[in-house]
């Protein structure tokens, strides 16, 4: 299994955990330090994986990948401190496609 498939079923699990937590409850301490320990062990992982094989100037996608969430892992995991933060944006792409379809009818 690659590093890129372990991190999204870690984030998919993730994900399930956050929005199975009870409206007005916080998160157990315990289980989100557990899923950041295994947060930190895919990126080294990832980071293996391209010493072996460094990515080409042409295929880069998955290696600019690791990079930001090996730079940005606390925005990345802020959902599941912060029971504000939504653990997904999807009013953030509706809007977004919204614009980019009156965009694309605009040419």
């Amino acid at each position: 299994m690659t590093w890129n498939t372990e991190m999204l079923g870690l984030f998919r699990e993730m994900i399930h955990y956050r929005n199975g937590i009870p409206d007005g409850e916080q998160p157990d301490s315990g289980r989100v330090a557990e899923l950041e320990r295994r947060y930190d062990k895919i990126p080294e992982l990832a980071e293996k994986e391209y010493e072996d094989d460094p990515p080409t100037k042409y295929y880069r996608d998955g290696y600019n990948l690791f990079l930001r969430l090996r730079e940005y892992k606390e925005s990345e995991l802020r959902f599941l401190h912060d029971m504000r933060v939504p653990s997904n944006n999807s009013i953030c792409e509706r809007l977004a496609r919204i614009y980019k379809r009156k965009q694309k009818q605009a040419w």
